[in-house]
């Protein structure tokens, strides 16, 4: 009988000893790092990293709009230029989230626009005779910036601020600014402008009235989805930093953050005096808007658009093209006239030859003035029947 009981106890200790063995022999798999997490890692490491270098700003005002009205909510100055939705100034419905900029002269553009991956890159092209050339890509701005959109020129026919996602940036949409180097015709290696201008969400749209010294971005840092927040800024001629050494990391970080506007305020006799200023632009900007021929079309004796958003989708890059033709026609006719004073004051033997010239002239006046009758007309039939349906 112990023999037995012995043998069950050591059977027992074999079994409890293996088992034991076993429990020490599994291996716990180490915990992976995902790559959202070594992503959001990275992000952070640069936002420390360009923390010291933050600019110091004058967030003037701020307002939260819709994510696709976020055009309406900066007052640019139309002398500055205009932006329009990509599929409204191609008459196409391929790019809905695009946008196009064109100048003050209203002679050349910049937009972005998506490839078959989905990739979107930037384009420009030029106007001439009143029609856009050809599409030229934007090189040398960054290999490794991707979903390059929303850009701006500012005044001096140089400078180019964009947005664009890139594995090395603080997280989604960074706004980037390149220049034109005249020498070599084409633009240098684009620069991350840094905080507050950026964050870890999406931060685009910057655009800046020199003459005025105010600028505008959109970010949607703590918004809800589908929302959009649009900062009035006032600009300075030369660029100052946070100082941190003064200030404190946590309050540079605040203000990185823009956590509160109120926080770069110096006096709040400076904001009253700024909001002032924005004020000004918006009624000369909302003037020009009700006055400009630019904004003004008759469709019926009842009907009259102020806005490029009136005109259905397409059609507002026909009325663009009907103006082409009338500014054509304006200066055709004001170099007629000055022909024919220098005709007048020529002697026999110059009139044969400016007589041929003044002919021509007339000639070119007839086909502007036919071509802007009948694409007015047309322009007209096809928003009549919009409304009619």
């Amino acid at each position: 009988m112990k023999r037995k009981i012995y043998a069950l106890v050591a059977l027992s200790l074999l079994i409890g000893g293996v088992s034991a063995q076993t429990r020490k022999a599994r291996k716990v798999k180490p915990k992976v790092q995902t790559e959202d997490v070594a992503k959001a890692e990275r992000e952070k490491a640069l936002f420390e990293e360009m923390l010291p270098n933050t600019q110091s700003l004058f967030i003037i005002d701020s307002v939260v709009v819709d994510k696709g009205k976020v055009v309406g909510a900066i007052p640019l100055p139309p002398d500055y230029g205009s932006i329009v939705p990509y599929n409204n100034f191609f008459n196409t419905g391929s790019q809905p989230e695009s946008y196009v900029y064109v100048n003050g002269w209203g002679n050349k553009c910049f937009y972005s626009e998506k490839d078959a991956s989905g990739n979107s890159h930037l384009y420009t092209r030029d106007k001439l005779e009143g029609k856009w050339g050809k599409a030229i890509p934007i090189s040398g701005i960054g290999d490794k910036l991707k979903d390059v959109a929303y850009p701006y020129m500012s005044a001096d026919g140089t400078t180019l601020y964009f947005a664009a996602k890139s594995d090395e940036g603080l997280g989604g949409y960074d706004i980037y600014m390149t220049t034109y180097d005249m020498d070599n015709g084409r633009f240098l290696k684009a620069d991350n402008i840094g905080l507050p201008f950026n964050s870890h969400s999406d931060d685009y749209f910057y655009v800046v009235d020199d003459n005025s010294g105010l600028a505008w971005f959109a970010s949607t840092r703590r918004q809800p989805e589908g929302k959009v927040c649009v900062y009035t800024i006032s600009t300075s001629q030369t660029r100052h930093n946070y100082n941190i050494d003064e200030l404190g990391e946590e309050k540079v970080k605040r203000l990185a953050l823009i956590t509160r506007i109120s926080d770069t305020w110096t006096t709040p006799e400076m904001r009253n005096k700024a909001l002032e200023k924005v004020k000004q632009l918006k009624q000369r900007s909302t003037l020009h808007t009700q006055q400009s021929p630019s904004f003004s079309f008759v469709v019926t004796d009842n009907i009259v658009y102020t806005s490029p958003d009136d005109f259905a989708t397409g059609n507002y890059a026909k009325y663009e093209s009907i103006e082409d033709t009338r500014l054509l026609l304006e200066r055709a006719l004001a170099e007629i006239d000055n022909a024919r004073i220098d005709y007048h004051n020529s002697s026999e033997a110059e009139r044969r030859s400016k007589r041929e010239a003044i002919l021509k002239a007339e000639h070119k006046i007839d086909e502007l003035r036919n071509r802007l009758v009948t694409e007015t007309k047309s322009l007209r039939r096809a928003e009549v029947v919009r409304h009619s349906k």
